[in-house]
């Protein structure tokens, strides 16, 4: 499958799943992350999230997709903070 850049609300485009890097701890961020909370049920997701717990630093977890109308799973993967790039971890 050849690999294509859509610019469009991710929350809209068609795909297995969608990837966000998040917060790492289980609450709704701002931008990117904020829509996805919102057009999946911020209340479903987020509980879903708080089961899951903490994401480990460059780890992800799936989440069902919940109302997110053109997707089967959304992915989130814990961000580097300025901890780890002080550390030279984000290589």
């Amino acid at each position: 499958m050849a690999f294509q850049i859509v610019r469009n609300d991710i929350t809209w485009v068609r795909a297995d799943a969608i990837v966000n890097t998040a917060n790492p701890n289980p609450v709704v961020g701002g931008g990117t992350d904020s829509a996805i909370y919102q057009a999946a049920g911020e209340k479903k997701l987020l509980a879903e999230r708080k089961k899951i717990g903490p994401i480990a630093r460059g780890a992800a977890v799936e989440t069902p997709a919940f109302d997110l109308r053109q997707n089967t799973s959304s992915i989130r993967s814990a961000r580097y903070g300025k901890a780890a790039k002080r550390a030279n971890l984000t290589s």
